[in-house]
């Protein structure tokens, strides 16, 4: 390391030396003086520079928002592959839709998404409504709300009630607004909301949720959440982003809220989406399985203290589809059966599906079946679960097990066979006596032999025909199975285009920094 006055003396022996320089007349002072204000423009503007990109690490916050379709289609199976996004998405903070609980929220799907994710270590949930559940139903799921996962710390919440006033949607509507502490200290107010579908009440909630946001003021806001906008119908939305009602703007006849008298007043927000993606369409909703995704109501509002860096939709259905097709499958399968028990055990219980179909799929056997939605069945009427179909489901289950029993013991006998000959030619290559090394098997062990040879037949036969034969049984009992559930196997493989989706909606990531 050199001394600042090695460092000008170098300087200066540099400027002597080099031909250029040296032919111009020499300034030592002008030199020195040169030097040290380069010195000290280093000294300031480098650390400025790495501060100014430690704080935008320390400062930069990854949210994501995702209508998870309430329990629609196998939750059980979609679960993993929604925290699987998550994960691969590596975001910081996740607002939830749609989001269904028990009545005494017990359980709640957030809280199972939460234990698949444990990074994830802080979570609120809001019960918004009540579900009434379909005839038949199996108990559950009996609250709908919003939620929050997130990787740091939620100090605060505060859920805003909206004015319901919609003839057309039943539905509650309420805003979760969060406090966030990021470990770097900086605090973010994070909100989710579901807006209704009626364009009236869109604009009556958005003026409720701008009067909030101007009387609270927060620096660092962001609010996420499906608004269920419309492409001919951007007014609701448009006010929320420009922090008032413009004179172009329809909402203000419905909305009945004044706009601020003051500038300063104003609480505006970016899109994330269309500030990063402006010639992108962004269709994140889809009323499947056609006409396919066709609208954005899926957003993530920055307020102006934050600078959008990126933003991009995961979750289509063709990663899902390819992964657990498998595991579709088998949960259908685990559903007929348990709606066939439940006719044999209880021949008066009725069974339903926890969810509607939609107009493709018609609910038969606890599970929904495509073809249309006029072909609805509850147990214990449809001949796919009926109590005959358990019953033999009980008779092949047994025979299975009988066959699995038979195949271990002939397993174990070939095994102990070959030993016996491999100890055999071993003992009759050595120099022992060859007369004792043949097998001496005691009188008990060979009386049980006998007794079981003539209970169990197949046991006299040499173990490698006993394997052979558990094989033959092994097939001729699978094509019993597609003999006697080739009805109940259809019914299993009738899985609906909409079925392959982890939800209706994509979820929205974005990346920004707070200044």
């Amino acid at each position: 390391m050199h001394t600042l006055g090695q460092l000008l003396h170098l300087n200066v022996h540099n400027y002597e030396q080099c031909p250029l320089l040296s032919a111009m007349p020499a300034r030592p002072g002008h030199i020195t003086a040169a030097v040290v204000v380069t010195l000290l423009a280093l000294l300031l503007v480098a650390p400025t520079s790495s501060t100014r990109d430690r704080h935008q690490r320390r400062h930069t916050l990854r949210v994501a928002t995702y209508n998870i379709w309430n329990v629609m289609f196998n939750w059980e199976v979609r679960k993993h592959h929604i925290a699987a996004l998550i994960h691969a998405a590596d975001v910081d903070v996740v607002g939830f839709q749609e989001v269904r609980a028990d009545r005494d929220e017990q359980r709640t799907q957030l809280s199972e998404l939460k234990a698949l994710l444990p990074l994830y270590k802080w979570h609120v949930y809001l019960p918004v409504q009540k579900v009434i559940p379909f005839k038949g139903a199996p108990a559950g799921w009996e609250l709908e709300g919003l939620g929050i996962l997130s990787r740091h710390p939620i100090t605060a919440t505060n859920p805003q009630p909206l004015t319901h006033q919609s003839p057309k949607d039943k539905n509650q509507r309420t805003v979760l607004h969060a406090s966030l502490h990021l470990h770097s200290g900086l605090n973010v107010s994070l909100a989710v909301a579901h807006l209704s579908y009626d364009r009236w009440q869109q604009c009556v909630n958005v003026a409720e949720i701008m009067k909030h946001v101007r009387a609270a003021r927060p620096r660092n806001s962001i609010i996420i959440g499906d608004f269920n906008t419309y492409a001919d119908y951007p007014w609701p939305l448009g006010g929320l982003l420009h922090g008032y009602f413009s004179t172009s703007n329809k909402c203000p006849k419905y909305a009945a809220q004044k706009n601020p008298t003051l500038e300063a007043d104003l609480v505006s927000y970016t899109d994330a989406w269309a500030e990063v993606n402006p010639n992108k369409n962004g269709y994140t909703f889809s009323n499947m399985p056609q006409p396919g995704f066709q609208s954005r109501p899926d957003r993530i509002l920055f307020s102006k203290s934050w600078r959008v860096h990126s933003c991009w939709l995961v979750g289509r259905g063709e990663e899902y589809a390819s992964s657990y097709t498998l595991h579709i499958t088998w949960t259908r399968l685990l559903a007929l059966l348990a709606a066939a028990e439940d006719a044999f055990y209880s021949a008066s219980r009725s069974r339903s599906c926890l969810h509607d179909c939609g107009p493709h799929g018609s609910c038969r056997c606890g599970v929904c079946v495509a073809g249309g939605d006029k072909n609805r069945c509850e147990t214990p009427n449809c001949p796919e679960c009926s109590a005959d179909v358990y019953r033999n489901y009980l008779i092949v289950k047994a025979l299975f097990l009988c066959i699995a029993g038979q195949f271990l013991v002939s397993l174990v006998l070939f095994v102990l066979q070959w030993r016996t000959r491999c100890s055999s030619v071993r003992s009759w290559c050595s120099l022992s006596d060859r007369q004792s090394a043949s097998p001496k098997v005691p009188h008990s062990r060979l009386s049980i032999l006998r007794l079981l040879r003539f209970v169990w037949p197949v046991l006299s036969l040499r173990p490698v025909y006993q394997l052979f034969v558990c094989c033959l049984c092994c097939v001729l009992l699978f094509i019993l199975c597609l003999h006697l559930f080739e009805e109940s196997l259809r019914v299993v493989y009738a899985i609906l285009p909409e079925e392959l989706n982890p939800s209706d909606h994509l979820m929205v990531v974005a990346t920004a920094v707070a200044s």
